[in-house]
This record gives C-alpha cells, sequence and structure tokens, in this order.
C-alpha cells in the first residue's frame, strides 16, 4: 500500500507513472495525513454532496479510509499546496476489478490541462492490473462525470443511494 498517515513533513515529489514532465506544476506525493486534512478542509462543495448523499459526512475520515484501502494512493500538489488526493482500491468482493477514486479542493482549473494529462497516465497504469474500473459517481457532480468521460470511462447504469442518484462508469481493459 501506499500510504504515509503520519505527520511528516511532505516527501520529496515522485511520479507513479511514465510521461509526466518534469517541468509540470502538478507534483505527486505519498499522503500524509497533513495533506489529506488539508484537503479535507478545503474539499470542493460537489465532493462533499457526493461524500454526504453516500453516508459519509467526515471528509478526512474518508479520504483516510480511502487511502488506506488502495491498493496505490497519492495526493496531488500545484500551487505549493495538496489539491487532490487519488488512488485505486480493489473491489472487496473480487479483486480483478479496480475502483479509482479522487477528492479535491477543486481548485484545479488553473491546471486543468496538465491535470488531466497527469489523470490519463495514472489510469493507464492502473489498467493492466484490473480486469475493469469502475465506480459510482453522483448524477449532481457534473465535473466529475465530465472528468470520467474524458478519461474512457463510459456509463453503465443508475443505482440509487440513500435516495441519491447516482451514475455508475466503467472502463474495461484489454487483457
Amino acid at each position: 500500500m501506499n500510504t504515509q498517515t503520519t505527520d511528516a513533513p511532505t516527501e520529496a515529489a515522485y511520479y507513479p507513472f511514465t510521461g509526466h514532465p518534469a517541468d509540470s506544476p502538478i507534483t505527486f506525493h505519498t499522503p500524509t495525513i497533513d495533506a489529506l486534512r488539508h484537503i479535507a478542509e478545503h474539499m470542493c462543495p460537489a465532493d462533499r454532496a457526493e461524500l454526504a448523499a453516500t453516508g459519509q459526512h467526515d471528509p478526512l475520515a474518508s479520504l483516510m479510509k480511502s487511502v488506506e484501502t488502495s491498493r496505490e494512493s497519492f495526493v496531488a500538489e500545484w500551487n505549493g499546496e495538496p489539491q487532490a488526493a487519488l488512488g485505486v482500491a480493489d473491489l472487496p468482493q473480487d479483486h480483478r476489478f479496480g475502483v479509482p477514486w479522487m477528492l479535491s479542493t477543486g481548485n484545479g482549473s488553473q491546471h486543468a490541462r496538465e491535470f488531466m494529462a497527469a489523470s490519463r497516465s495514472i489510469v493507464e497504469a492502473w489498467a493492466p492490473m484490473y480486469l475493469a474500473l469502475a465506480n459510482v459517481v453522483s448524477r449532481e457532480h457534473h465535473v466529475a462525470r465530465r472528468w470520467l468521460r474524458a478519461l474512457g470511462f463510459a456509463p453503465l447504469a443508475e443505482h440509487t443511494i440513500n435516495g441519491h442518484l447516482f451514475e455508475e462508469f466503467a472502463r474495461f481493459s484489454h487483457v
């Protein structure tokens, strides 16, 4: 597991995938409790609402659990601050399927192009690890749904969770 949930300072940047330009304004780090706390305290309203719709009302606890259960996880930083935490966990019922996730501050518009390129590289690195990558996203979270489509995920089905409508997205590997 790729986690560090101590109060240790953010370690040096690393690139969890190939092709990330050295001069990118975005750096990737092992998650720390301080970085996760910052993201939780500044989490975008759409991510907070999505967590609440699934019954998760503590963003920090949700981030920590996501990191702890992930096969890989990272914190993305730009402008000198943690802006997003992302990772992939094995589906508990079938480890051949991965569950990618991301929670952010929503402050990505300044570096949207670079973050999308990095996201594509990360998803490409995860794809061979699984038969498919899949997760559900709130129908109200338009930014996340658009992001998933741009990463090659397709909507499969709708689900109701706690009275809220969610859409399942998946991306199948070519194995």
